[in-house]
């Protein structure tokens, strides 16, 4: 895994015929796709892309973006379900107490009684954010990030109640 890189949206589908593509980001408020920003498209078996930003416009549910070497609709479309990803070092500096939900993947997860429950392996986007958390007794646990299942979350320790979550 690639601690560099940050995860920061995904290609829902092809705009137009030219090789757009619309970009949901995960930040709906940011800024950072610009001309010349270079970023890599991860697909479902890992592998990346690299590539740049030509041209970024507002676009309903999302971004336009125009990307380098991506000239029709057929290679548009080819990048759908991509998550888009970009370096660390090209994001803004974060303010004291802030991080990158990628910051709490390997994190210690522990109950609310301070029990050491397992260990962040993943997360990702569905209805909310999602925990995939891998208990120490080495079952796997989805933890919905939401307050009544994740009572404090940073990149040194989380702690959770499963309470109420299936855990098989």
């Amino acid at each position: 895994m690639d601690r560099d890189l940050i995860d920061i949206g995904v290609i829902t589908g092809a705009h137009g015929l030219g090789g757009d593509v619309v970009v949901r980001l995960f930040n709906p408020a940011s800024d950072i796709l610009v001309p010349g920003t270079t970023l890599a498209l991860r697909d479902s078996k890992g592998s990346r892309l690299g590539i740049s930003v030509r041209s970024a416009r507002s676009a309903g549910k999302g971004l336009c973006v125009h990307l380098e070497g991506i000239e029709d609709r057929t290679a548009a479309e080819a990048l759908r379900g991509r998550i888009v990803e970009i370096d660390r070092a090209a994001l803004p500096t974060l303010d004291d107490g802030e991080f990158y939900y990628r910051d709490v993947i390997g994190a210690p997860v522990f109950l609310a009684d301070g029990t050491p429950f397992g260990r962040v392996a993943d997360i990702f986007q569905a209805a909310t954010d999602i925990l995939t958390v891998h208990r120490d007794d080495g079952g796997e646990l989805l933890v919905p990030v939401v307050e009544d299942f994740v009572l404090s979350l940073s990149p040194d320790r989380i702690v959770i109640d499963p309470s109420g979550l299936e855990t098989d």
